[in-house]
């Protein structure tokens, strides 16, 4: 009997015990379970509600939601939802809220709902807010009616297809990061009203929309980083223009079609640039600019960028770049230590003079495309830690193959006149990645830097899987070079 009574007593024990297990999650408070189930997406969040009746209203306490009305199956049950959780008499936090709406999703018509579901996520001191509106027509959504003015507490704001009026963003004293894509500024006065709403704004990034002529004019004392984007525009009825005033600005990334001038003041000393430019060319032929036409604006492109001390460049750039160094010199990069330039087969010719301008050059990458290429081919590169000389042409053999038969056919020969100061003085590393087939042309270019980069510290050659790569590293071997300290790598 005794121990009969004992293993029932066992068994209720351990059936206690695993209740008490199973309930442990139970026994967390309610802030911290929100963090917890802040990390499910949020239809998984909103599941958790039939657990129990103290998870039935859990999820309208989340620091962070994504909500998307084509999740809804119509406007009223999106509302509905929205309205529940923007409460705004509730005191809980929101960190973080992504805003997917607008006619693609079939549910949103009326946005009039938003005012009081932005004006709860400012009382309830959101910091991460973006709100993408999709349409399928210029229908944007009206910032009068998302009031984000006077956000104590926003840090990173992103917004897609938004009207922003001039009287929208009175202040914004934390925000650090601003992403604009396919905005319609109310006038070009908008866009410099709203950077000037932010006191430490150190990221931005603006990617125009398809209708948008106007200038951008881009004025902050704590602005770092800069990206701007602007495609070809469908009705161009005026050529654009950027004007960019930032002191402190560490990284600008250009990849403008259609701005006709592009003016940098006060630059940091040392910057990183990556320009892919077109001052508002592209839709002539590349054949027939009239680089008199653009002199000026390019020279107080140049003039203004001139301090940066990393560069990336587009070949469509380049080849303006070296046109109006037909007419004027170009002025000096005295601080460029790290430089990646694409450029064009028929302006190879060209990259001695150009080299000039780079008299502290230590990296550099050359990147050589064919002959009339896509309008955007290779518009950016990666950082640069080394000088390598980049063909692309390893991942389409069959293009490096019409490439130099062209070349050949057009009787582009590499002849420089002169060496510049940077293969004298300062050129260190360079790695070769074409992969080397044995023409004239790629030798004579190898050739040239073996010979004249007289403190040359690495240089590294890529051989083609080609039936003659033993010739062709014996050839490389044979040629020499300036510096005795070189290191000759072929893989």
């Amino acid at each position: 009997m005794v121990g009969k009574g004992t293993s029932k007593l066992q068994a209720r024990s351990k059936k206690s015990s695993s209740r008490l297990k199973e309930d442990k999650i139970n026994q967390l408070p309610d802030a911290l379970l929100c963090q917890i189930i802040s990390h499910l997406t949020t239809k998984e969040a909103v599941s958790t509600s039939v657990l129990s009746i103290r998870w039935r209203s859990l999820w309208l306490w989340l620091p962070r939601l994504e909500l998307n009305s084509r999740k809804f199956q119509d406007y009223n049950a999106f509302l509905s939802f929205g309205n529940k959780f923007f409460d705004s008499s509730r005191v809980s936090c929101i960190d973080k809220l992504k805003l997917t709406l607008g006619k693609d999703a079939r549910t949103v018509v009326d946005t009039s709902c938003f005012t009081s579901w932005i004006d709860a996520l400012i009382k309830r001191k959101i910091q991460h807010l973006h709100i993408r509106y999709c349409f399928k027509e210029i229908n944007y959504l009206d910032t009068n009616r998302i009031r984000l003015y006077n956000c104590e507490t926003l840090v990173y704001l992103r917004l897609f297809g938004v009207t922003v009026h001039h009287a929208v963003f009175v202040v914004l004293p934390c925000l650090k990061t601003m992403y604009l894509e396919k905005i319609w500024f109310y006038s070009e006065a908008t866009l410099e009203k709203m950077i000037s709403s932010c006191p430490v704004l150190e990221n931005l990034t603006i990617v125009a929309s398809d209708n948008d002529t106007k200038d951008y004019r881009v004025h902050s004392r704590s602005l770092k980083r800069l990206t701007i984007k602007r495609d070809r525009v469908a009705y161009l009825y005026s050529s654009p223009g950027v004007v960019i005033d930032a002191p402190l600005l560490r990284c600008l990334t250009i990849d403008d079609h259609e701005s006709k001038s592009f003016i940098v003041n006060n630059l940091e000393t040392n910057a990183k640039l990556n320009v892919s430019l077109y001052f508002g060319l592209l839709k002539y032929s590349i054949e027939s600019m009239n680089y008199q036409s653009m002199r000026s604006s390019i020279r107080d492109f140049l003039l203004g960028i001139s301090r940066v001390g990393n560069m990336t460049i587009c070949p469509f750039t380049f080849k303006l770049i070296c046109g109006c160094s037909e007419l004027e010199p170009l002025p000096q990069f005295g601080n460029m230590s790290k430089l990646c330039v694409s450029l064009y087969a028929s302006n190879v010719k060209c990259l001695e003079k150009f080299l000039r301008s780079f008299p502290n050059l230590k990296s550099l990458i050359l990147v050589v495309n064919p002959l009339n290429p896509p309008s955007d081919i290779i518009s950016r590169f990666y950082d640069v830690s080394t000088i390598s000389i980049h063909f692309v042409f390893s991942l389409f053999p069959q293009m490096q193959f019409d490439y130099f038969m062209h070349y050949e056919e057009k009787n582009y020969q590499i002849s420089f006149p002169s060496v510049p100061e940077c293969l004298l003085s300062s050129l260190e590393f360079v790695d070769f990645k074409l992969e080397i087939r044995g023409h004239a042309e790629e030798m004579e270019l190898v050739r040239y830097f073996l010979e004249n980069s007289a403190i040359l510290k690495k240089f590294t050659l890529r051989l083609a899987n080609h039936s003659t790569k033993d010739e062709i590293c014996k050839g490389v071997f044979k040629i020499p070079t300036s510096s005795p300290k070189c290191e000759l790598v072929i893989l």
